[in-house]
């Protein structure tokens, strides 16, 4: 999936939060945005996942506008910094959300994911450390088989064998169905 970022600029009030912004990535493609705090580098992704919209200029993926396409977006994942999780959910009651949310979600992947990172699809998500529940949060990502994948310091509470692992499964989705990073 093409995805082409035009001109665009963000301003909260009168913060300028990102400024004539261009980009044009490949499908199957490994990208990072480098940038001090505060440089707009959230800001650009919330962009691109159609989260924000921009103030000027504007984002596609294959020539769809995302902010305007509810059907481009079910192709794009978005992980946040902070992984958020409705109160009182599972991970099951998650997924069952996800699946609603995203046309390519395979169970046989979730299942499989969660028993590789022994994570129980009934366990209370509010419980886990913050390790555990960016782990969660990269099952549903995966399971979703997005076609881009929009990751917001990824690793974040992550011990180095599990950032093994999460870049390897990565790997493998690019290489196997296209996943553009």
């Amino acid at each position: 999936m093409k995805v082409v970022v035009d001109a665009t600029r963000k301003e909260f009030g009168k913060v300028l939060a990102t400024d004539n912004i261009n980009l044009e990535i490949k499908p199957a493609t490994v990208h990072g945005l480098l940038g001090s705090n505060g440089a707009g580098k959230t800001t650009l992704m919330k962009i691109m996942s159609g989260i924000y919209k921009a103030d000027q200029g504007m984002v596609t993926y294959d020539g769809k506008n995302i902010y305007e396409s509810p059907e481009v977006k079910k192709d794009v994942v978005f992980l946040h910094d902070i992984p958020f999780f409705f109160r009182g959910s599972s991970l099951k009651k998650m997924a069952k959300l996800y699946q609603s949310m995203y046309s390519n979600w395979s169970t046989e992947r979730f299942n499989q994911l969660s028993k590789h990172f022994g994570l129980s699809p009934d366990v209370q998500l509010s419980q886990l450390s913050k390790g555990m529940k960016r782990q969660a949060s990269f099952i549903l990502a995966f399971a979703a088989r997005p076609k881009v994948m929009l990751l917001d310091e990824p690793f974040d509470g992550l011990d180095p064998i599990i950032r093994k692992q999460v870049k390897n499964i990565m790997m493998q989705d690019i290489a196997n169905h296209g996943m553009t990073v």
